[in-house]
Parts: C-alpha cells; sequence; structure tokens
C-alpha cells in the first residue's frame, strides 16, 4: 500500500488520543511560556532569550524528529519511508533561515538552523545511497 493511503488507516482511537496529548502539550508550554514570559521578564532583553531559547529547542526537536526515520531506512537500505520532497524542503528552510539569522547576527534563529542542515544533508544522503534500493511505485498503482 502506498505511504499516502496509509494516514487515513491509521486514524485509531489510540492515535486520536496520541495526537490530542501532543496538542495539549504545545498548547501548555505555549500558556506557560507566555506566562513566564510577561510576568516574569521585565525587560525586552530577558523576554526575547527566554522565549527565543525556547524557540531554539522546539526547533532542534522539530528537525532531530526524523532520526526515528534516518534508523529505519540505514537498517532496511530503503527509502520507503523518508518522503524525498519533505526532507529537500527541510534542508532548503534551514539553509534560508540559517543565512537569514546569520545576516542578522541572530544566534537563536541560526543554531537550530545549523542543526537542521547537518541533519538535512545526512537526510538527502541517505536518499541518495538508498534511492534505487527501496521499494518504487507505478504511477497506475498510485492512482487506483
Amino acid at each position: 500500500m502506498h505511504p499516502i493511503h496509509r494516514c487515513t488507516i491509521e486514524l485509531s482511537p489510540l492515535h486520536m488520543i496520541k495526537a490530542g496529548t501532543i496538542t495539549t502539550m504545545v498548547m501548555v508550554i505555549f500558556t506557560v511560556t507566555a506566562i513566564i514570559s510577561a510576568f516574569v521578564f521585565h525587560d525586552h532583553h530577558h523576554r526575547k532569550v527566554f522565549v527565543g531559547t525556547i524557540g531554539l529547542v522546539a526547533s532542534v526537536a522539530m528537525y532531530a524528529a526524523p532520526l526515528v526515520v534516518v534508523k529505519q531506512v540505514i537498517m532496511t537500505k530503503s527509502v520507503e519511508f523518508m518522503p524525498f520532497y519533505l526532507s529537500f524542503f527541510s534542508f532548503l528552510a534551514s539553509v534560508l533561515w540559517l543565512a537569514y539569522g546569520l545576516l542578522s547576527h541572530d544566534l537563536l534563529l541560526a543554531s537550530p538552523n545549523l542543526v537542521g542542515l547537518l541533519l538535512g544533508i545526512l537526510q538527502l544522503g541517505l536518499y541518495r545511497k538508498y534511492r534505487k534500493r527501496g521499494t518504487t511505485y507505478n504511477i497506475q498503482e498510485i492512482r487506483a
């Protein structure tokens, strides 16, 4: 079965609970960050550093999330579960944000994107290495 169809099959109650839990955690973290920023820090510089650090951690976590798939690609020697366009545009976005962060002298913006750049290079390198060994889909199979 094509990976696109998998998302409609996996909407079980357990997945819905998991998605709701993650969404709730994100909302709580955002709310706590906003409250701490508003009531604990009384100047712009400290608020910026605090919120920027939280954003830096979230960005690194976002770029590190595909490492589970990278492990699976190396073990199976197949890029079936690693979409090329997701890896490519993640790499491209991290390059552009890294350049912007460096040009604006903002290390809180540049540093997570440096991590994203390196992980993007890793993903694209693995895709290049294992793309011919992965499962290929015929266009008629995708449309069916």
